[in-house]
């Protein structure tokens, strides 16, 4: 990265690797030990609902997975299988975990400046600091922009790794050598230059997150776009409430990009949400009137959701401070509660304003009136009766006789459906089940047919009582074995 070569090790992103461990240890004392265990229960049981999230204290993931139904219809609940251990370490502090988060900072820390930024830099430079050379250097790690002034007095490098004053790794040579070297005069070092620099500290980047952030700010808008009534309600036009889209977009991208070691502000992709709309419907009628190509609306809104991700994981996206404070139980239950009644209230007005559902005739019926439809039809009232007996039967005879009751009445071997197709009462003796069947294989006889719609039909039938009878001839014999076993025990 274009930087600072001092405050690499301590500074604007320095804290020592002891500091570091012994935050680390205090933070880990202080919080209780997730089980992976039990993580991987609750995966199990209530993972597309994000319980196991909401379990090791990732809230926001855990509410995007209640949102998609565990992460866009299970993908990301299947995905966080091979993921638990990390998490789990994550939440423990794990120390070997850490030092592998530590060293994936670090290493990230050194990636080059875009060129808008360098800018910045070079300028600051030559504006405040005129008698400085600035000096592009390749190290083993990336680019870095550093200055050093020529009066100072020189100071000695490690020949191997060019550390000053030395270096305690022992393979590389002790000897020294002096010259002017890369300085970093800290106390006359502009302090836009260190905000930019610090500001550049970027993580990689992540196909998977860029991919969440597009799913869900499409999901956002979109619910947002459709709870928004289309008819007047009480007299007014609600149609105003679409300049709360953008807004839904960019909570969308900042939800995702938040999600563990990485996170963000709203400001950028909240700018781009917006910022596409207003130049995007004059710009749209240029195109139109210059080469006669009409951008749709669906490519406006693609575009809106690309701009707002690409701006927050160009723009915004950093590593998380170590430091951040978790909320409290009450607090994340609070928040927690009200995202989810939020999210709710939005399908519930799509449902009650806009949702149609279109009869056998292809009339559109809206759904709030065709649900009460729905429970005062024939259909819903038998059913409604039947789960009353149920009830009632079970408050009788108990809840096992019940159970018997059930099992009886669906029929698991088939017999009462065999019963059926023949045409005979449940329970008839093996003589009228055989000269039932006689009659029928008569009657049904694919030889007798006219035709050959006909002949299909009596092909099929015949075939079923085919399949009766052979069933209750089975179930009888197999009865008989039964009861012969049985007498013979005695």
């Amino acid at each position: 990265m274009f930087g600072l070569p001092g405050i690499m090790s301590k500074g604007v992103s320095g804290e020592s690797v002891g500091a570091r461990n012994r935050s680390h240890s205090s933070s880990k004392a202080n919080n209780s030990k997730k089980s992976k265990t039990l993580t991987y229960l609750l995966w199990l049981i209530g993972g597309v609902c994000g319980l196991h999230h909401f379990y090791l204290g990732r809230d926001l993931q855990g509410v995007l997975w209640w949102c998609t139904f565990g992460g866009y219809f299970g993908f990301g609940w299947l995905r966080d299988l091979f993921y638990i251990g990390e998490y789990v370490a994550d939440a423990n502090k794990d120390e070997k975990y850490m030092k592998k988060v530590d060293y994936m900072v670090r290493v990230h820390e050194k990636i080059a400046v875009c060129s808008f930024d360098l800018v910045k830099v070079l300028r600051s430079h030559l504006l405040r600091l005129r008698r400085d050379r600035i000096v592009y250097k390749y190290e083993q790690t990336g680019y870095r922009l550093s200055t050093f002034r020529p009066e100072e007095s020189p100071r000695t490098f490690c020949r191997e790794c060019n550390q000053p004053n030395g270096c305690s790794i022992p393979p590389h040579s002790s000897a020294l050598y002096g010259g002017e070297r890369d300085r970093v005069p800290t106390e006359t070092y502009p302090r836009f230059v260190g905000r930019v620099w610090a500001n550049n500290r970027l993580p990689p980047f992540s196909t998977v997150r860029f991919t969440g952030m597009v799913v869900v700010a499409y999901l956002f808008s979109t619910v947002v776009s459709l709870a928004i009534p289309e008819d007047n309600v009480g007299g007014l036009s609600w149609q105003w409430l679409h300049i709360f889209t953008p807004l839904a977009a960019a909570l969308g991208v900042w939800a995702v990009g938040n999600i563990g070691h990485e996170t963000g502000s709203l400001k950028w992709p909240l700018i781009c949400a917006y910022l596409v709309p207003m130049v995007g419907n004059p710009l749209k009628s240029f195109i139109f009137d210059k080469w006669g190509y009409d951008i749709d609306e669906s490519t406006s809104f693609a575009i809106m959701i690309l701009s707002a991700a690409w701006s927050f994981d160009h723009l915004e996206k950093r590593w998380r401070p170590k430091n951040q404070k978790t909320p409290g139980t009450f607090k994340r239950i609070i928040v927690i509660s009200m995202c989810c009644l939020l999210y709710m209230a939005l399908w519930s007005s799509y449902l009650y304003f806009n949702a149609k559902v279109t009869d056998e005739e292809g009339d559109e019926v809206p759904f709030h009136e065709a649900l009460g439809h729905f429970f005062s039809s024939p259909w819903w009232l038998d059913v409604k009766q039947s789960f009353i007996d149920v009830w009632q039967f079970a408050q009788e005879h108990g809840w096992m006789e019940t159970w018997r009751q059930i099992v009886t009445l669906s029929d698991p071997s088939g017999e009462q459906n065999a019963f059926k197709v023949l045409e005979l009462r449940s329970g008839a003796t093996q003589t009228e089940i055989k000269n039932q069947c006689r009659t029928l294989a008569v009657k049904y006889h694919p030889d007798k047919a006219k035709d050959d719609i006909t002949k299909k039909d009596v092909q099929n039938r015949f075939f079923e009582v085919q399949q009766a009878c052979e069933l209750l001839s089975n179930s009888r014999a197999k009865r008989r074995r039964r009861n012969k076993q049985f007498n013979e025990e005695l």
